[in-house]
């Protein structure tokens, strides 16, 4: 890998679109890096640094290991702002950074920690309840990598190491291993995707959600699992799957959809029932949303607010009375926000109801 190459992955990896295979080639490069190159990156890194969407913090260690090689360098040319002061002969040797430099450098210190992080499988891990899938650090090791769609994304695809196809809605994570390894392809998702799982009758694929799990063998099927969601949804186009939560398994055939409710706050998981149902769905509905379109049918207001709220990175406020209204149509979130609240509005009117947005609030009352 280039330093050019360097750095169009740091940027791939900020918006977390990066593959496995440019992961380990930037693994590869970063150890052989040259404290020139390292702040090359890193100055391309600061001025994303608005962008970075990961979740999880740097190792101490490697921090340490970073800042042992600055101390090494007896010389970094990194532009006129950098005031370098040699320590004298006989000290510890290395240089002494302006303390608005070092400062800089920390951020991408933190960035590079997290890259190392990542390969080194410890990246952060929800613990998901009742689920047989070995122990936590475990899996913690085995799903190192992530593929992140932050809120305000568009839809966006990647291709994993088994060839499968992973379409990722606004404000989702799939966590997934390096490499495939074993007798089964394990991912976890939260939030939404469409998965095209490439057949292989040997090694069965996984997905872990919330509070339950999809399996396959090769077929095309959708689910949503937002943590803000009062269910999650696996959805089958080609194919079958089965969907597990704690110890009921349901079967779910091409045109299905199973669900799972999460129970409600002080609730407990068996008295809201969390057991997987089946029903028959629309395809057409399921399949838009992997071009931006989202499509609904006898939805209420608020789970199509909260919709929008992925979509375009808003805050949104339901007033009391119109959240529970039912609504038909579709909403084309490739627009505007303006446009797609325009298009709401058109749909809610005969319920007397108007959506608005003041700066980043989006809020939805009666007229």
């Amino acid at each position: 890998m280039s330093l050019q190459e360097a750095q169009q992955f740091v940027a791939q990896f900020i918006r977390g679109e990066y593959t496995p295979v440019e992961h380990a080639a930037f693994l590869q490069w970063l150890k052989g890096a040259t404290i020139e190159e390292l702040a090359v990156v890193a100055e391309m890194h600061e001025s994303m640094h608005g962008e970075w969407v990961l979740m999880a913090g740097p190792s101490t260690a490697w921090v340490a290991q970073l800042e042992r090689k600055l101390d090494e360098s007896e010389e970094v040319t990194v532009g006129d702002d950098r005031e370098a002061v040699m320590v004298g002969e006989g000290s510890a040797g290395g240089i002494r950074m302006r303390p608005e430099w070092k400062r800089r450098w920390n951020v991408w210190i933190a960035a590079a920690a997290v890259v190392v992080l990542l390969g080194m499988g410890t990246y952060i891990y929800v613990q998901r309840v009742g689920l047989n899938v070995g122990k936590p650090a475990d899996r913690e090791k085995l799903l190192s990598m992530a593929f992140v769609n932050p809120r305000g994304g568009a839809q966006r695809e990647m291709v994993l190491g088994d060839g499968s196809k992973v379409w990722l809605n606004a404000g989702s994570v799939l966590k997934y291993p390096q490499r495939f390894t074993g007798s089964e392809r394990l991912v976890e998702l939260s939030g939404e995707a469409f998965f095209e799982v490439a057949g292989n009758s040997g090694r069965p694929f996984r997905v872990l959600i919330k509070d339950g799990e999809v399996e396959v063998l090769g077929t095309f099927f959708t689910i949503m699992a937002y943590e803000d969601e009062p269910e999650n949804r696996t959805a089958v186009v080609n194919g079958t799957v089965k969907v597990t939560a704690g110890q009921q398994s349901v079967i779910v055939q091409p045109g299905e959809a199973a669900e799972i409710s999460y129970p409600s706050p002080g609730e407990s998981m068996s008295s809201a029932g969390a057991v997987p149902v089946v029903h028959s769905i629309d395809l057409s509905i399921v399949k838009a949303w992997k071009n931006g379109i989202y499509r609904f049918r006898s939805t209420e207001l608020s789970t199509i607010m909260r919709e929008i709220a992925r979509a375009y990175d808003v805050t949104v406020e339901v007033k009391p009375g119109v959240g529970s209204r039912q609504i038909d149509g579709s909403l084309d979130l490739n627009k505007t926000l303006d446009i797609t609240l325009e298009q709401l509005n058109g749909l809610t009117e005969v319920y007397k109801i108007q959506v608005n947005h003041k700066g980043k609030t989006v809020i939805a009352s009666s007229i």
